[in-house]
């Protein structure tokens, strides 16, 4: 187990993981999506605790701003590269064939720039105002669902899954979604309509966004997961928004 939560902290966060943790012949990448949702309120723990400090020192929307960049330092902006690359294939490619190769392009092309400004937008923009609104539960749980959304995207993923993807999607079973869906379960405590509302909106989308996928891609790969991250973490943002908002 410690080896599975050290293979997540890794891979979605800058934190330094002992080598030898990659060299075992148990490594198994599935089994790191148990911890994915943990990773991600960790996260959102950090931010909500800079947005509690920084509400004293800077305007609000400032604030939103230095949590969105604190955020892509934390992660090395691994999934806003993935969500790029996303759009780059989309806009740019007519076929499955075609649009993947376009995802492997290291370069980021005029749909994937401004996609990002926009998603960097509203997140800092939401962020702002879920600290002004003291909705610390919408702040923690958007990260959270983020990194639910891509353990869901794995369970049973079809098609001719490729690249670091493939790998994650190897050996996923419902027993490893079960028990990532447990970290859900604080949020329940602490404001329950809320959780079921961003429980129930990010599996819908992922069901969506899975068969969206398929159809354009023909497969699930890295960039993918990435894409399903941000897409669900800033639609939780904005859920929080409307759900929270000062008259």
């Amino acid at each position: 187990m410690l080896r599975d939560f050290l293979l997540a902290l890794s891979f979605l966060t800058r934190c330094p993981v002992p080598q030898r943790i990659f060299e075992s012949n148990q490594l198994q990448f599935s089994r790191a999506f148990v911890f994915f949702p943990l990773i991600g309120a960790l996260l959102g723990t950090v931010i909500a605790g800079f947005l509690a400090v920084s509400r004293y020192l800077f305007p609000t929307f400032i604030s939103g701003f230095l949590a969105t960049g604190l955020i892509l330092w934390l992660t090395r902006a691994l999934h806003l590269d993935g969500f790029a690359d996303w759009i780059d294939g989309l806009g740019g490619g007519y076929t499955p064939e075609k649009r993947r190769e376009i995802m492997k392009d290291s370069r980021i092309g005029t749909f994937g720039a401004a996609s990002i400004t926009i998603i960097i937008g509203i997140k800092a923009f939401s962020m702002g105002v879920l600290q002004q609104a003291g909705a610390w539960q919408g702040i923690i749980i958007a990260p959270v669902c983020g990194r639910f959304a891509m353990g869901l995207l794995a369970w049973r993923a079809q098609g001719n899954n490729q690249g670091l993807g493939a790998k994650f999607i190897e050996g996923f079973s419902w027993k490893i979604l079960v028990l990532s869906f447990m970290w859900f379960l604080p949020f329940l405590f602490w404001h329950p309509v809320f959780a079921i509302v961003a429980m129930v909106t990010s599996i819908s989308e992922v069901l969506l966004l899975k068969r969206g996928y398929i159809a354009s891609f023909g497969a699930i790969t890295g960039d993918l997961f990435g894409a399903t991250c941000e897409i669900v973490e800033t639609t939780i943002f904005l859920l929080g928004v409307a759900f929270f908002r000062i008259p």
